[in-house]
């Protein structure tokens, strides 16, 4: 526990995937069904633990969890972690799915792109102009964004 502890406290990507990858998780959750309802110190450690995570807002382990463990989650009613976990779990994959507002002059493609292909589109090109980082900005990144080049016009 204290070395998953220390991995997910890192904030690396590269660990998290591992987490993931492995299912690190299942000896913690295993843990969670069998302490259910009681109150000691694995319980805390796990809920502390978990607590951190959604704070973080670590979304790789957030779905990943969410995905596999819900139903545990949704027994576990004592405490708000578990119930703050799921809504921060539908928090992201609406944010993930809301399109960016563009003009009505603007194409079918243009308008159909999300604010998480905005984000990987900065995060890959390594966009020179800290406006296109920018999210009062992500509007005109969206506008010109086009499936045809590899970079917006804001990046030149």
């Amino acid at each position: 526990m204290e070395r998953l502890w220390q991995c997910v406290g890192v904030g690396e990507v590269f660990y998290n995937r591992y987490i993931v990858k492995k299912d690190l998780f299942k000896g913690v959750m295993n843990l969670l069904s069998q302490h259910l309802h009681r109150n000691n110190l694995i319980n805390s450690a796990i809920i502390e633990l978990f607590d951190h995570i959604r704070v973080k807002n670590v979304k790789e382990l957030i779905n990943y969890m969410v995905d596999k463990y819900r139903t545990l989650y949704e027994k576990l009613d004592y405490v708000d972690t578990y119930k703050n976990l799921l809504v921060k779990y539908e928090q992201n994959q609406q944010y993930e799915q809301v399109p960016l507002l563009t003009p009505p002059h603007t194409s079918k493609l243009q308008r159909s792109i999300t604010h998480k292909q905005i984000a990987t589109h900065c995060s890959i090109y390594r966009c020179c102009r800290a406006s296109c980082r920018d999210t009062s900005s992500k509007q005109q990144v969206a506008s010109s964004f086009s499936a045809s080049t590899d970079h917006c016009c804001a990046c030149l």
